[in-house]
């Protein structure tokens, strides 16, 4: 059994000739046998229990044949790929079966495809920009005052009007021409002022308002609202203020660090935040050089990539999108909406994050067979390590270990240190922080298009957008995802997650000030800190074998070719 010719019919694909020996034939039938009898009755023989010859004879010799072949086609096809030494991607396509004899075995025709070859630019010498990792005074302040905010709590207000940063709890209606706004109205609605979690307007109107005020105002909605039937229209709100809670931010000092950290002094907290801040500044760093190596990497890349590549990679990304959004509260069609995009232009988009993730897949596959990278032990110690710290179970860990992903994304970090180590670094920029950056800072891999329009078709998965509107987009129409800026926002956060391989769960816009006092070492700070260095997936050398089982006797059903040959009619 094995390969019996191998032929090249393209750029990557390739068509193999497998022969199955009669022996292992003769196994694969007494295995379809033992399966299909279950349900096989004949005079005078119990209902399962009819011999094989006795079935044959009254189906006809080849009755387990196509049951046969299923049986033994994975096995043998993983065989003979593994003799023809060809970095297959895809495999199983245009089945042919040339000849099916219990005597002479079995021999059938498929066609593979291989992963392409590459031919690559110079990647010695690329640039990258390296931050400054230094740390101010002010950073140090920065961070502290998140921290107390944090731990800050809502007092109420009674003699004082509203103004930004303030909670309000209000009723509010709104009317166009006279008519009540769908969805808006409300009773005890909790608001942050300067959360923009209304439409533009609505907040910055009660700014200046009392405790107990009734009072009106208007609002426009933008033109890129997603209701087309109130887009452009003049709102009139009625609003009454029923309570205003200001935030009181707690005194700084050393009982104040021991309330929220391990240490006992003030020195000691700033010189261990000290510490955090340049921690987040190098993974920051590092995301962003990985990020300038990805694209040049990319244009860097020559190779005619196959269809099939762009599909599974198109799928895979689809499924984490939809996740994505899962992980938002959102759905595909109320993407679309708040996007303001057709569901062509996603998949564009998603086919373009595909064809960028091959390319650099490729890249850094073939860099690390030039340059002699592969993963020690040590490295698999120390990922483990590190998962481990971060809160990873021993048994997630050692099931994230033994997959394709895990692999490929210890080398391709090697790849970036081996190709940063040997860059030509350009001028040094300040990381920029602002008080409002909360969160990791992740990869911003700008989406590209598909390079051409066939690309798109060739996929076979369209996405279509419905003309369903959900009942929970319904009840926020009002806020914050509907205004243009958050619109963007959303948008943006979809599309770079879309090329990492660890999702980043989005908090609510409307937070709300707690005075919660969580006792840890690990500040605001600490949470930026973590999965900064986000990659992307190479598929360059995922090449997709099934495991051969040394007997076909243990082999189980496996995805088969198309039907091959039509059960005989029962003989008189």
């Amino acid at each position: 059994m094995g390969l019996k010719s191998l032929d090249k019919i393209d750029a990557n694909e390739y068509e193999l000739e497998v022969e199955v020996s009669p022996q292992l034939f003769e196994e694969a039938l007494e295995i379809a046998y033992k399966k299909k009898v279950k349900n096989i009755t004949l005079p005078g023989f119990r209902k399962g229990k009819a011999p094989r010859a006795f079935v044959e004879k009254c189906y006809g010799d080849k009755v387990f044949f196509e049951e046969a072949i299923h049986v033994v086609y994975s096995y043998a096809l993983n065989e003979a790929i593994k003799e023809s030494k060809l970095s297959v991607i895809d495999s199983g396509s245009d089945f042919k079966l040339v000849k099916a004899e219990k005597e002479e075995g079995l021999i059938f025709k498929v066609k593979v495809t291989v992963k392409p070859d590459v031919k690559l630019g110079e990647y010695k010498g690329l640039k990258v920009t390296q931050m400054s990792l230094e740390v101010s005074e002010k950073d140090i302040d920065l961070e502290i005052s998140k921290v107390a905010e944090q731990n800050a709590r809502l007092v109420t207000v009674e003699d004082k009007p509203a103004k930004i940063g303030d909670t309000v709890i209000i009723d509010f209606e709104g009317f166009i021409d006279g008519e009540p706004l769908e969805d808006g109205k409300a009773s005890n609605f909790n608001l942050k002022l300067g959360s923009s979690q209304f439409v533009e307007g609505f907040e910055n109107n009660i700014v200046g308002h009392k405790l107990g005020e009734n009072f009106e105002f208007t609002v426009k909605f933008p033109a890129g609202y997603p209701v087309k039937k109130i887009r452009g229209k003049i709102a009139n709100f009625k609003v009454n203020i029923k309570k205003i809670q200001a935030l009181e931010m707690p005194e700084i000092d050393d009982e104040f660090v021991k309330d929220v950290s391990e240490f006992d002094s003030i020195d000691e907290y700033r010189e261990f935040l000290k510490q955090e801040i340049r921690d987040v500044k190098r993974a920051e760093n590092r995301t962003k050089m990985e990020n300038e190596l990805s694209q040049q990497l990319e244009s860097l890349v020559s190779a005619e990539i196959p269809d099939v590549m762009i599909k599974k990679r198109f799928e895979k990304n689809f499924e984490y999108f939809k996740k994505h959004l899962d992980s938002m509260g959102l759905d595909i069609d109320t993407y679309l909406e708040y996007s303001n995009i057709n569901a062509e232009k996603l998949n564009e988009d998603l086919i373009g994050s595909a064809t960028h993730q091959i390319k650099v897949g490729l890249a850094i596959g073939e860099i690390s067979e030039l340059e002699n990278i592969s993963i020690t032990k040590e490295d698999v110690r120390n990922k483990c390590d590190q998962m481990l710290k971060e809160g990873y179970t021993p048994e997630k860990i050692e099931s994230t270990s033994k997959t394709s992903d895990f692999a490929s994304g210890l080398i391709q970090k090697k790849v970036y240190d081996f190709l940063i180590e040997n860059a030509e670094n350009v001028e040094k920029k300040k990381i920029s922080r602002t008080r409002k950056k909360r969160t990791t800072t992740t990869k911003t891999t700008k989406t590209r298009k598909a390079t051409t329009k066939d690309q798109n078709d060739k996929t076979g998965k369209k996405i279509t957008k419905t003309k369903k509107e959900s009942g929970e987009t319904k009840k926020n129409l009002l806020r914050a995802t509907t205004t243009r800026s958050q619109v963007n926002n959303k948008k943006s956060e979809v599309k770079k997650d879309v090329k990492k391989n660890t999702t980043n769960k989005k908090k609510s816009n409307s937070e709300q000030a707690k005075p919660a006092v969580k006792k840890s070492k690990n500040s605001s700070v600490r949470s930026r800190v973590s999965k900064t260095s986000g990659s992307i997936a190479v598929t360059g050398s995922n090449q997709e074998k099934a495991k051969p089982t040394r007997s076909i006797k243990t082999i189980k059903k496996s995805p088969a070719p198309p039907s091959v040959s039509k059960r005989t009619k029962k003989k008189k």
